[in-house]
């Protein structure tokens, strides 16, 4: 079975830094091979560049990047490596985020260890979001005065099981795509069919992207959908992902600028069996919440074992 749950680290470089357009594909090739993946694809379009990969996504941006992997990689030496190959004072803020996993005892690493040897290179603060017996994640941000832009957020959607989608047949993404174009207009998709299952999707649209990565393999079934898209609130996203998916259980993860009116999430559908919030001292706010559907049991609590 393939481990779904992802990794995430976010490096936004000072604005007066080179353009990270300056470096090549090789560069790009050995930070992505040193956690044990490898790029798939790459689209280059004028304010962004996407990166589909063995697991997950990579986007980069003059001054920001997102790298997003799953599997057994272990993304903290991919992280490090990214610190090590740029002055400390182009670092403007930096988060590393861990999801717990379906699989944790096959990880080559856990939060802790990786905390460790990311703190050897920059120091910041650490927090769990969630129950630590049940869905939760891990976040480290380096220590910073960063303030975002008024209208930044993430919004993540985790999908653990989908009324409308049952597998990744070419049917089905086909239908999937054709949904989606319909909300996220003027987007270009670069995607990925894995064997014997498994689909990546990237999508850009000037400095926006989403990326949706499905693993469908019961009982592990996951689908993670990712976006920074700044017109829409995070209510009328959130409410346009369940339309296409229909999940019945699912987590949300908000990250967004202190700077904006702070988002109250309202779901007639689902009832919410966890919340938990957090005002960052580099500017964000972070929502955690995880919902069910209604007139469905509650989520069972997923195996955190960890491999130390």
């Amino acid at each position: 079975m393939f481990e779904g749950s992802e990794k995430k680290i976010e490096v936004i470089f000072s604005s007066n830094s080179p353009s990270l357009f300056q470096q090549t594909d090789k560069f790009w090739r050995k930070i992505v091979q040193t956690c044990k993946a490898d790029i798939i694809s790459c689209s280059k379009f004028p304010k962004a560049h996407s990166y589909l990969l063995s697991e997950s996504s990579l986007f980069v941006w003059p001054h920001r990047l997102v790298f997003i992997t799953c599997g057994k990689t272990v993304l903290s030496k991919s992280f490090i490596k990214i610190l090590k190959s740029f002055p400390t004072e182009m670092i403007a803020l930096c988060f590393f985020q861990r999801k717990n996993e379906f699989f944790p005892q096959i990880q080559k690493s856990c939060f802790y260890t990786d905390l460790k040897e990311i703190q050897k290179k920059i120091k910041g603060s650490s927090y769990r979001f969630g129950a630590l017996h049940d869905h939760h994640f891990f976040l480290f941000h380096n220590e910073t005065d960063f303030m975002p832009d008024k209208e930044d957020q993430t919004l993540e959607i985790l999908i653990y099981d989908s009324q409308n989608l049952k597998d990744t047949s070419t049917d089905t993404i086909s239908d999937l795509k054709k949904s989606l174009n319909k909300i996220f207009h003027g987007f270009e998709i670069q995607d990925h069919f894995f064997n014997p299952s498994g689909y990546s999707l990237n999508a850009v649209r000037d400095e926006s992207y989403y990326t949706i990565h499905i693993t469908p393999e019961k009982p592990f079934f996951y689908i993670s959908f990712e976006t920074n898209i700044k017109e829409k609130s995070a209510q009328a996203l959130t409410d346009e992902i369940l339309t296409i998916f229909k999940p019945l259980k699912f987590d949300f993860i908000l990250f967004e600028s202190q700077n904006k009116m702070e988002t109250q999430l309202t779901l007639t559908d689902y009832f919410s069996s966890s919340s938990f919030y957090k005002a960052l001292n580099c500017g964000y706010r972070v929502h955690y919440k995880t919902f069910h559907k209604l007139n469905t049991p509650a989520q069972e609590p997923i195996s955190i074992k960890q491999t130390l």
